[in-house]
């Protein structure tokens, strides 16, 4: 056997004993399939079994059958782990159902008692009614009121209604109110994107504009070769913009002079006057 086969048959045979320890407490048919595949690549158990037989596995079989039992193993351990966790999932479904029925006969029985104690004396109820209503508390006097409404009590019935037409006034005034704000919100979102927008178109204006200005003077110049641009400022007012250019450049004379030029434009970038 050579060096190569051993260093290769060390390395199988120590990873296949590590995952077989790995699933020492999970899957004894796991570590038993590991233990076979450590055994086909061990050195010292293969020279043991050529001593013992003469027989010598080929290492393309010794391969493939490795790959066929790692693979059978993983997948009936998976396979087995799914339906672990189905089954789990499914106890913990009936558990959460069985509380949730649970506490529906619980919440059932103290509304039956809490309706027991309202028909043998309502009046702690009514009188709690009648404080909500003092307080204009409609929600809160809402609720109480129609939780016990099946009861029948004429006294509560009329209190029922008298509530229920300030309950339903309160809420249109709410959505009233709530219409207002939304459409003050709308409002605001449309008044910043037109401001976006404007400047948006400002700028592109402004770019035109400059071009225009700069053009405009060149043109104009004695030597427009020597033009250059010391600053440029923009105003806006409001309904239009100026544009202000102060530059160098020879005159006729070849001497350099300093000018500015200022030309207002409309907000699409048109010329319309030019100041100089």
């Amino acid at each position: 056997m050579g060096n190569k086969q051993k260093i290769i048959g060390w390395a199988v045979s120590a990873f296949f004993a590590l995952v077989a320890f790995s699933w020492f407490d999970k899957s004894f048919v796991g570590v038993v399939v590991m233990g076979s595949i450590v055994a086909l690549w061990a050195p010292p158990i293969r020279m043991f079994v050529f001593g013992k037989t003469n027989i010598q596995v080929n290492w393309k079989i010794r391969l493939i059958l490795t790959i066929l039992l790692a693979f059978s193993t993983s997948s009936v351990l998976g396979y087995r782990q799914t339906q672990e966790k189905l089954k789990n999932s499914k106890v913990l479904t009936e558990t959460a159902a069985e509380q949730r029925k649970a506490r529906g006969i619980a919440g059932e029985e103290k509304r039956a008692e809490r309706f027991e104690d309202f028909k043998a004396n309502p009046e702690p109820v009514l009188n709690e009614l009648r404080e909500k209503i003092t307080a204009q508390d409609w929600q809160s006097a809402h609720s109480l009121a129609e939780y016990y409404l099946p009861n029948n009590n004429l006294e509560l019935n009329e209190l029922y209604k008298q509530i229920s037409a300030e309950y339903e006034k309160q809420q249109k005034l709410a959505a009233i109110e709530r219409e207002k704000q939304q459409a003050a919100e709308r409002a605001k979102k449309e008044e910043e994107e037109a401001r976006v927008k404007r400047e948006q178109a400002i700028t592109q204006a402004k770019n035109r504009a400059y071009i225009q200005l700069e053009y405009t003077i060149q043109k104009s110049m004695n030597n427009p070769a020597s033009y250059k641009n010391v600053e440029t400022r923009f105003f806006d007012r409001g309904e239009y913009f100026i544009v202000e250019i102060t530059f160098r450049g020879t005159n006729a004379f070849n001497a350099v002079v300093t000018n500015t030029w200022e030309a207002k434009f409309d907000i699409e970038g048109n010329i319309f006057e030019i100041i100089k």
